[in-house]
């Protein structure tokens, strides 16, 4: 019997051929040397579907064999009929694990965290990841980070042990080879060394490690540090932007979360980008609005508890406030109008492919054809950053008007920008801000069940994306003293259903055990 050796991974070109290719990225020797384009290789590379089995086997994942996207992918093995008389007492899911378990994973993480949205921040959540795995998945730090990550979300889903070990193995190593990229000055900058730190950051915040004390993310420095390193995001790289705008979500949460201010503090070159655009321009408002409060919450370490900070001090950072006032104003003034849309005329429940009737409805709302389950989620980022600096502008002005009051001698506050009446528009706009980011909850994530105020309920087509991007605006509600008790209850039940149904443990850690209301989850 003669061994037929491996498959060949050669060029289209060369294996119509039936000659040896070297394989050579992004063409091969042979066509080269012959004066032939090379026309590439093959997608190995294909999303497989699946479905959510119903009756017996509900809430458990079953594969779709005939659902593959690439007329090039090579046939898949007939599977080995089991007679389910003979099978083990074990979880359904298991019995076609050993097989299909790695596919099966990076199916599921594509379902629930990649979101293609057109004219949206970024085309959507990870809307690159596809283009970037096919392209760059031969990398192996860059593949063991993924991997590690789609295990995990599998393993919350079916909690099968074997997905928790092999997240666990491929965390291992994608750690281990992403220190050894790191010693290269060229490996820093590479488009897929960038994302394997930040896939890495994100299985932190799955697993919820580090979360029970209270500390950073140990990924966010080295997510920080690229930052610095990569500098303004090229516009030759189709990556550098999508990129930027992921690792400015995932350093937003944790910062502002964690009061680490300076991570959420975009890199002094991104002040010299001549026509940012919107995402560009949302991360640095957000970064100077957290740079705001960390020097607040400085000022306020500097001195002792029971005095308040001093009269200069405070006077420059009342008139830094009221600079940010109007970069707020401007933001929002340069927003695209569907991007305003999308929180100004939020649906209740948004499905990625409308049916007949809800066809019927957006013909007539000119808005609701605009909408999307994540434009909203973004936005709310840049408007809980609004709601902690209304917060902390809230503080340094009634400090000010109390030294008004002992020392008649201080000067008067005659800034560009101060409302008449400060203290009521800043009120006035925190309330706004926390009735818009519940309302964004509401629309992509779930609300409180009307009929039995003790459960909370997800929609069908809640995504674990949203759910993690949403976690710092819900927490900032949560957290909000001039929230209404309505919203702090539905963003608290939210945020426990985030870590307990969704599966991001680092939101069982951001507030304490048992004080959701009693709220239970479906």
């Amino acid at each position: 019997m003669v061994f037929p050796g491996k498959l060949s991974a050669g060029c289209i070109l060369c294996r119509k051929r039936k000659v040896k290719c070297d394989e050579g990225k992004p063409g091969c020797q042979r066509c080269s040397t012959h004066g032939v384009p090379c026309p590439g290789y093959p997608d190995a590379f294909a999303f497989r579907g699946y479905e959510v089995a119903h009756g017996s086997a509900a809430g458990k994942l079953k594969v779709v064999r005939n659902a593959r996207s690439s007329p090039s992918s090579p046939r898949e093995p007939k599977q080995k009929k089991v007679d389910p008389a003979k099978m083990q007492p074990r979880s359904m899911i298991a019995s076609f694990v050993p097989e299909d378990s790695e596919l099966m994973s990076l199916c599921y993480f594509h379902h629930h965290h990649v979101l293609r949205v057109q004219r949206s921040p970024c085309e959507g959540h990870l809307a690159f990841f596809p283009e970037l795995f096919q392209e760059r998945g031969n990398d192996p730090c860059f593949k063991h980070a993924v991997l590690s990550v789609s295990y995990l979300t599998l393993f919350h889903k079916a909690r099968v042990p074997k997905f928790q070990i092999n997240a666990r193995r491929h965390y291992g190593l994608a750690l281990r080879l992403l220190n050894q990229a790191l010693s290269f000055s060229q490996a820093q900058v590479r488009a897929e060394i960038f994302a394997a730190s930040l896939f890495l950051s994100m299985f932190s915040d799955l697993s919820g490690e580090g979360a029970t004390t209270g500390s950073l993310n140990p990924h966010i420095p080295g997510i920080y540090s690229l930052m610095q390193l990569r500098g303004i995001p090229s516009r030759s790289n189709k990556y550098s932007r999508r990129l930027c705008g992921w690792a400015y979500t995932q350093m937003q949460v944790q910062a502002m979360i964690r009061r680490e201010f300076r991570y959420a503090c975009m890199p002094p070159s991104f002040d010299e980008i001549t026509r940012p655009c919107t995402v560009i321009r949302s991360s640095i408002l957000t970064g100077k609005l957290s740079d705001f409060c960390m020097q607040v919450t400085d000022a306020r370490r500097r001195t002792s508890p029971s005095s308040p900070i001093p009269a200069d001090t405070l006077h420059a950072l009342l008139v830094q406030a009221c600079t940010l006032l109007i970069e707020l104003h401007n933001w929002q003034a340069t927003i695209p109008n569907h991007w305003r849309n999308q929180y100004e005329n939020p649906t209740p429940t948004p499905t990625p492919s409308p049916l007949p009737e809800q066809a019927a409805t957006a013909a007539a709302d000119p808005h609701a054809r605009a909408r999307d389950p994540w434009t909203t989620c973004f936005l709310a980022g840049v408007q809980a950053a609004q709601i902690s600096f209304y917060q902390q502008f809230l503080d340094c002005w009634e400090e000010w008007c109390f030294l008004q009051g002992r020392h008649a001698s201080l000067p008067e506050l005659a800034v560009l920008g101060l409302p008449d009446d400060p203290a009521m528009f800043l009120l006035d706009g925190i309330a706004y801000l926390a009735e818009v980011i519940c309302a964004t909850v509401t629309s992509t994530l779930g609300q409180v069940d009307a009929e039995a105020p003790h459960r909370f309920r997800l929609h069908e087509h809640a995504k674990l994306a949203n759910g993690y991007t949403l976690l710092w605006p819900m927490w900032v509600v949560v957290n909000c003293p001039f929230a209404d008790p309505d919203q702090v209850a539905l963003c608290r039940a939210t945020i426990e259903c985030v870590g307990s149904t969704m599966g991001y443990k680092l939101a069982l850690h951001l507030i304490a055990p048992g004080r959701g209301g009693g709220l239970a989850v479906d």
